[in-house]
């Protein structure tokens, strides 16, 4: 209703999921590349976030942070490819993983991230296509907080922090593996 408004887009974070990679079925990264490849970023991005939002994917490291990341653009076509929408090859690297019949898992999400909250309506969509069925518990914030910091999440924990415009250095620290912040457990020397 106001044509003169300008619009611009800015770096910022985005909500995502994080899995316990020191947890089955995440030990294996045939099923990590597996539910990458189930997601349709772009359909998310049309519906949920009306196409304001970057549909390639972020890590933990912003790619405004020039320097510190390859940009997308600068991928391998082997690398794009497990992050792109295929639910055919995903279905056929959950086989080869051993879960030709998908499997169950659940993530926990705060009640005030009410995008986070559609995002993962979305993805457990998406993961139901590949026969995995996704419990999505929803919890109050700092029950959500004192949660995750104490890594009694068990499977996924919603991350608000994709694509993370805090500094590279801090990024990456935080997920040393004795950081409390390091919810997916990794614990790579």
């Amino acid at each position: 209703t106001n044509p003169e408004i300008l619009k611009s887009k800015i770096p910022f974070q985005g909500p995502g999921m994080d899995f316990r990679i020191d947890k089955e079925p995440f030990t294996d990264i045939r099923v990590r590349q597996a539910l990458q490849m189930a997601i349709d970023r772009s359909a998310i991005a049309q519906s949920i976030f009306g196409g304001t939002s970057e549909t390639t994917p972020a890590g933990w490291v912003c790619q405004s942070f020039k320097g510190y990341c390859y940009p997308y653009a600068d991928w391998p076509q082997s690398l794009k490819d497990i992050y792109s929408y295929n639910p055919t090859k995903a279905k056929q690297l959950l086989a080869e993983a051993g879960y030709p019949d998908g499997f169950k898992t659940n993530i926990v999400v705060p009640t005030s991230d009410f995008s986070g909250i559609n995002v993962m309506q979305a993805v457990k969509s998406y993961f139901s296509d590949i026969r995995v069925d996704l419990d999505i518990r929803a919890m109050d914030p700092t029950s959500f907080t004192a949660f995750t910091r104490a890594w009694k999440h068990d499977q996924f924990y919603f991350n608000n922090n994709t694509g993370s415009v805090i500094p590279p250095d801090m990024a990456l620290s935080m997920n040393t593996t004795t950081n409390s912040s390091n919810y997916s457990r990794i614990s790579d020397p």
